[in-house]
Parts: structure tokens; C-alpha cells; sequence
């Protein structure tokens, strides 16, 4: 069951869609961070009026060499500058890394 769950999309379509058209692999996005999990951390993305995403940033990808843990390197609330680096359009959510 809790695999079926987690293959469930993680945001709206109509903001995931609009996530997509305003950013591009590669590029910077402005998030704060939200919550922690075992492996990472997430990411709130506002889009425009009171619209936002939830990504993704694994702790693999929050430093080289990577952090134990995210909250090693990220606070509750920080505003922070990330890199895009996948998008998992079935799921509707990125990854997001520190650039």
C-alpha cells in the first residue's frame, strides 16, 4: 500500500505544468525549505499569486561530498537558491540540488 502511495502525483497538474513552462533543467529556482525526510528535504516553489510547488532536493545532492543529513546543511524556513536537475512528469515533482 505504501508503495501505491508514493507513486501517487505529488502536485496539482495545472501547477506542475505551469512549474515546467517556467523552468528548465539546469536553470535556478528560488524555494524554501519545508520539511525533512530520511533522505533529503522539501521544497516549496511559488509560482505566480499564492500557487506553488513541492520538490524534492535528496541529500545526494546538497553537497559534494554529500551531507549525512539535510538538515546538516539546510534549515526549517531558509529561502535558498536550488538547480533543477530531473522532473518526474508521472509523478509531478522535481529534483531539486544545491547549484
Amino acid at each position: 500500500m505504501a508503495l501505491r502511495r508514493g507513486r501517487q502525483p505529488v502536485n496539482p497538474e495545472a501547477e506542475f505544468k505551469i512549474f515546467r513552462a517556467t523552468h528548465r533543467i539546469g536553470s535556478r529556482v528560488e524555494g524554501d525549505v519545508k520539511a525533512f525526510t530520511s533522505h533529503g528535504a522539501v521544497i516549496k516553489v511559488t509560482l505566480k499569486g499564492d500557487q506553488h510547488v513541492e520538490c524534492y532536493a535528496p541529500t545526494t545532492l546538497l553537497g559534494n561530498p554529500a551531507p549525512a543529513r539535510a538538515r546538516d546543511v539546510l534549515k526549517r524556513g531558509d529561502h535558498r537558491t536550488f538547480r533543477l536537475v530531473t522532473v518526474d512528469i508521472e509523478r509531478r515533482i522535481a529534483e531539486l540540488a544545491l547549484p
